[in-house]
């Protein structure tokens, strides 16, 4: 089993996504998610996701700065939009 420090992974996640061009916020909510995942031990959902995070990316099926959007609000729900 290999172990990295988090926050230096965290730091190395960010650089390659913002080379990629991905904007500040989605970098930020992106890499948070990722290791706190994969620091609970699930890392099916964590850090393990990022080269199909990166491969997304760069064929476009994830966008770089989504545009989100909310609708058909009630009291208990809504929809997102994310943006790919």
């Amino acid at each position: 089993m290999l172990r990295f420090d988090s926050e230096l992974l965290k730091d190395k996640m960010v650089e390659v996504l913002k080379n990629e061009g991905l904007n500040d916020v989605s970098t930020k909510h992106l890499t948070d998610s990722m290791v706190s995942t994969s620091l609970r031990g699930t890392d099916s959902h964590g850090i393990n996701l990022f080269p199909h995070y990166i491969e997304g990316i760069r064929a476009g099926r994830i966008s770089k700065n989504p545009v989100f959007k909310f609708t058909n609000k009630s009291k208990t729900t809504s929809i997102l939009d994310a943006d790919h």
